[in-house]
């Protein structure tokens, strides 16, 4: 019964979705830095990829949060070359969200091949080992499979699908009260004001740990959520494999060598967007009190060694 309800509610929203309700950048959202950590340009350097066919880039739907983490004191720059030790070495911190592999740009189905080679991967691992902090973000499919040799490497196996809500309509809530947010310094951030208390997600992709030293910040606890493991974005039907939510996480981070690895199933975290007639909005823009963007901010924070 459930799979039959939810696959309703996913073809009713999916067709208002493409009726009426293309992602567009939220120009009105305004966030103002009062405790910036860093001074102005003298912070950590931040490298965002967009060589790897990434579906956010600087300039485009990540634009509110680059000001508000410039704001923050960092300095942000653009890596636009394949990954090696000389093309990353400046950079304290590396993001990279949604990479493809070029056949998949625009072509969103099966397969979905890797978006880094071989030695690509290795001299980002040595990178992290030597003290560099890697953001990586996969957001629904087909994103997740153009990253599985690197986050196997890293101790998750991630699925190439979407983690649907049946009765959220891909809204996914993470919270303390029910244990799905986890206790963990950059959730409780530098001070009171900048605890954050619930989170919510937009659609998205979801991770096993492969490794126990890992620690999951975003478990799923919803019997009315699961990962739909489509052959092409938004398809699904009655005969699509699932997996039960409640094995897998969307945020999770760890610490290899002298360095950080965050790891986030969803993209919209890291811009402000809206969506639908209604013009709903999803990521920093949430209405929770700034708790989206907070989060965002101390992971940062985490990344950067300001919150240990």
């Amino acid at each position: 019964m459930f799979r039959i309800t939810c696959l309703l509610v996913i073809i009713f929203f999916i067709s208002s979705t493409q009726l009426n309700a293309q992602q567009v950048i939220d120009s009105s959202f305004i966030y103002n830095v009062t405790n910036p950590v860093y001074s102005l340009n003298k912070g950590p350097i931040i490298f965002i990829d967009e060589y790897h066919n990434n579906d956010m880039s600087i300039d485009n739907r990540m634009f509110p949060l680059i000001k508000v983490l410039k704001e923050d004191g960092y300095q942000v720059k653009k890596l636009k070359e394949p990954i090696s030790k000389s093309s990353i070495n400046k950079a304290d911190i590396l993001v990279i969200i949604s990479a493809l592999h070029k056949s998949n740009v625009d072509n969103w189905k099966l397969p979905t091949p890797e978006a880094f080679n071989d030695l690509e991967i290795r001299e980002l691992l040595q990178w992290i080992k030597d003290g560099g902090s890697l953001l990586l973000v996969a957001d629904h499919m087909p994103f997740p499979g153009a990253i599985k040799k690197l986050s196997s490497n890293l101790g998750v196996e991630w699925f190439n699908g979407f983690v649907l809500d049946s009765v959220n309509w891909g809204m996914s809530t993470f919270s303390k009260r029910d244990g799905t947010l986890a206790k963990h310094p950059l959730v409780n951030g530098r001070n009171k004001n900048e605890k954050v208390n619930w989170i919510a997600t937009y659609y998205g992709s979801g991770f096993k740990l492969t490794d126990s030293t890992i620690t999951g910040l975003f478990s799923f606890n919803n019997k009315d959520e699961v990962s739909y493991q489509t052959q092409e974005a938004w398809k699904m039907d009655s005969n699509t494999p699932v997996i039960p939510s409640d094995v897998l996480f969307q945020a999770a981070v760890m610490k290899r060598g002298k360095g950080r690895v965050a790891l986030i199933g969803e993209a919209s975290l890291f811009s402000a967007q809206l969506v639908g007639k209604d013009k709903n909005p999803v990521g920093i823009n949430f209405q929770n009190n700034n708790q989206n963007l907070q989060f965002v901010l101390n992971l940062l924070h985490w990344l950067s060694g300001a919150i240990d």
